[in-house]
């Protein structure tokens, strides 16, 4: 994905999802990838008036996600688990997802102020 792509998606998605999870009243995360940080999507951010966290320098953990593809790793390759093909990693990885439960999810989102703070 390139920086032109990523603010397709933002345009097409972001909006909609930011007024679900948070009204009129919330911050946009992104780390440092240059498409996140590319002046286009910068501009872009402004425009729309949304506001952006600003993220620290190596910070993988403040970022939720990296614990979730842990979780997510740790159900696929559990028991050391191997694969042969790449459609029984696929499967597997879908099933995994489809394990990985909302009291999880929470957990990582309620973890979120206090990352947050840790990195700042």
């Amino acid at each position: 994905m390139n920086a032109k792509g990523y603010r397709e998606v933002l345009k097409n998605h972001l909006t909609d999802i930011g007024s679900y999870m948070g009204g009129s009243d919330w911050i946009f995360q992104q780390d440092n990838a240059s498409i996140h940080r590319a002046k286009v999507n910068l501009t872009w951010f402004k425009s729309q008036k949304i506001n952006v966290l600003p993220w620290p320098s190596l910070s993988p953990d403040s970022n939720p996600i990296e614990n979730l593809w842990g979780i997510l790793v740790r159900k696929v390759y559990a028991g050391g688990k191997q694969f042969r093909s790449k459609e029984h990693l696929k499967v597997t990885i879908m099933k995994s997802w489809e394990e990985i439960n909302i009291e999880q999810l929470r957990t990582l989102v309620k973890s979120m102020p206090e990352r947050i703070f840790e990195s700042y």
